[in-house]
């Protein structure tokens, strides 16, 4: 309320009163206070920041606000302190843009008159990935197991994108061509920038120099370090495709694999197997006869028979 005056009387009976005046100088500085965070994820969206005064007013105090790049980061032209306030909420709002362009620092003023206005900055933080990155991926692998890995989506200054979400399609390879995914097509979710692939992604295929790439809507072929995916342990065996007709007593050449449950060769695998052959009956036809066809002796044959024969 600035300098006041005040009127001081003093009376005592009998005697003649005085009066004097004194200047009461106010010790509440014409001030005006930003509060905002110090930084901003990009797509952080709607908000507000505090526009506060030194000391509460007695009047209505209106105070401009802007920003120096509304690209970035945009805030109301003013706002209006309530007399007997001395603060009230200005709305802003963070641009979210598709630009590689990083951290972003921006001004934001306050002026009103007869106070002094301040001026404070606020970071912007890029949520655009310029790249992105695999942990190192441990060699050898087992086939079937869960790889222990995360992706890391980076901003062109090589920060993490914080508030980038999106979803990685991952896919697998090998020095013999495509390797197969367990519960293919593999979606990872994309949260702040990091997608954990620990708990999803399993190859199936055994193989040298294997890679997994990631695919997201912002960036393609994301590759990881080459790894060995080996065979998991014995499950069970393979045996080569017989010819259909065979000749009696004449040696035939097999080739018995030694394999895992995902059909992968157990190379390390060095014991004796067991053979068996049978033979599976095959149907050739069926027929009834019955007196009619062939007159018999009921009495000593039952009037109809059902024969098969096998071949």
């Amino acid at each position: 309320d600035g300098t006041q005056t005040a009127n001081v009387t003093a009376t005592v009976p009998q005697y003649t009163p005085a009066a004097s005046q004194v200047q009461v100088q106010d010790n509440e500085g014409r001030a005006i206070t930003l509060t905002m965070p110090a930084s901003y994820v990009e797509n952080y969206g709607s908000n507000f920041i505090q526009v506060s005064l030194s000391g509460k007013t007695l009047v209505p105090v209106v105070v401009s606000l802007s920003s120096n790049d509304t690209s970035e980061f945009t805030v109301v032209s003013s706002v209006t302190i309530p007399a007997g306030s001395s603060s009230v909420n200005a709305s802003a709002v963070v641009v979210d843009d598709t630009l590689l362009d990083g951290d972003q620092t921006v001004t934001v003023t306050a002026s009103a008159a007869g106070f002094t206005g301040p001026s404070r900055t606020v970071i912007i933080r890029d949520n655009d990935p310029a790249t992105g990155v695999w942990s190192t991926i441990g060699s050898p692998q087992l086939a079937g197991d869960y790889i222990a890995a995360t992706l890391t989506f980076k901003t062109i200054e090589d920060k993490v994108a914080e508030g980038y979400s999106a979803t990685a399609t991952i896919t697998a390879t090998n020095d013999a061509g495509t390797a197969t995914l367990r519960n293919a097509p593999v979606n990872l979710s994309v949260y702040n920038g990091v997608a954990d692939a620990s708990s999803y992604v399993s190859i199936l295929t055994a193989g040298t120099n294997t890679r997994l790439s990631a695919k997201t809507p912002a960036l393609a072929a994301i590759q990881s370090n080459a790894f060995t995916v080996q065979n998991n342990t014995l499950a069970k065996f393979a045996i080569s495709p017989l010819a259909s007709t065979q000749i009696i007593g004449s040696p035939e050449t097999v080739s018995i694999t030694a394999q895992d449950v995902y059909g992968n060769t157990v190379s390390n695998y060095t014991n004796t197997a067991a053979l068996s052959a049978g033979v599976t009956p095959i149907i050739t036809g069926t027929g009834t006869s019955s007196e009619t066809n062939f007159p018999i002796n009921a009495a000593t044959y039952k009037l109809s028979r059902t024969q098969s024969a096998y071949a």
